[in-house]
């Protein structure tokens, strides 16, 4: 139990965190937490950090269970990194200041941008 809590608390990311991928679904995310919860909840946990570890998992889940969050988010993630999330592509605004971030499966065509990746 303990090892969990330190993989939580030494992420650098919302959905390492989770132990996610990127282009999970919202259906996902929540199932991973309810399955975190039950290990690194501070009631059943005697890590001294489990407290910690689970405020962080719950952060998580608000910001990547919501759509417009998790939009948001990958933005950020974007701006921090140059190394792309996989299966993320930038397709152009629609007006000069929105950008739209679309998130595909792992699929071998996609019909936003019109190519394989």
């Amino acid at each position: 139990m303990g090892e969990e809590v330190g993989r939580i608390l030494a992420a650098t990311t919302l959905y390492e965190r989770l132990a996610v991928h990127t282009s999970c679904t919202t259906s996902d995310i929540k199932r991973r937490f309810n399955k975190l919860v039950l290990l690194i909840h501070p009631d059943k946990n005697p890590d001294p950090r489990a407290k910690e570890a689970f405020q962080a998992v719950h952060e998580a889940l608000e910001t990547l269970g919501n759509a417009e969050s998790r939009r948001a988010y990958n933005t950020t993630l974007a701006l921090e990194d140059d190394t792309p999330l996989p299966n993320r592509h930038f397709v152009p605004p629609r007006a000069a200041s929105t950008l739209q971030l679309v998130i595909c499966g792992d699929s071998q065509f996609c019909s936003v941008v019109a190519s394989s990746h």
